[in-house]
């Protein structure tokens, strides 16, 4: 006999059974990340034009340099037998509102000063990126920020010492301070047994690194 086959139809997805896509967030971290590799990978191909572009205002400015003399001083650099290679980004922490510190290890060439040979070794260290008009910028020398002191002014002995600006980079510190001789004599600072200055960090006190000054 015959027989019938009857279908029943499969019912149309709705707008809830479709998986919407997680949408992809970029942080400022992930953007500074993006702004050392791309910084980096220039000083590894030796194109220190683009490397120099990705150079922040700020910190061009405190080393009272420009991005053209960077660019020179790399390509010099590169000519003495300086070469980067091997980058590995740990981590990115966020330092303040502007500013955040990328984690990197890489492999530095450079020649030896006895021997002139290169020599590699392996650098671990912070690099603070920045910044500026909506772009993130590497900071030159590592540098974070500096701070303008409002100190008064102290004398000895003709000596007259004015601290003016303490300078945070990613792992010192350093003081300028104006110095100025009323004496016919010649004042020498930072002898062997001398320390020039020390900071202290609440109950912690570090001395500055010797050096001597004429």
């Amino acid at each position: 006999g015959a027989g019938r086959v009857t279908a029943t139809p499969s019912p149309m997805p709705t707008i809830a059974d479709v998986p919407t896509p997680t949408p992809t967030v970029i942080t400022s971290s992930d953007l500074a990340v993006q702004a050392v590799q791309g910084y980096f990978t220039d000083l590894q191909s030796g194109d220190f034009a683009s490397a120099s572009k990705l150079l922040s205002g700020f910190s061009l400015l405190e080393a009272n340099t420009t991005a053209g003399q960077i660019a020179d001083q790399l390509a010099q650099m590169k000519a003495q037998g300086y070469a980067w290679s091997g980058l590995k980004v740990v981590d990115a922490q966020p330092f303040s509102d502007n500013t955040i510190l990328v984690h990197v290890q890489y492999t530095l060439t450079a020649p030896d000063p006895k021997t002139n040979k290169p020599v590699q070794s392996q650098k671990d260290e912070l690099w603070p990126v920045r910044q500026e008009a909506g772009n993130w910028l590497y900071n030159w020398r590592n540098v974070i920020d500096f701070n303008t002191l409002t100190v008064p002014v102290q004398e000895i002995y003709g000596l007259t010492i004015q601290p003016l600006q303490l300078t945070r980079y990613s792992d010192h510190l350093t003081m300028t301070v104006l110095a100025q001789n009323a004496t016919n004599e010649a004042i020498v600072l930072g002898m062997q047994n001398q320390v020039l200055a020390t900071f202290h960090f609440g109950s912690q006190t570090v001395d500055a690194v010797n050096t001597r000054y004429i």
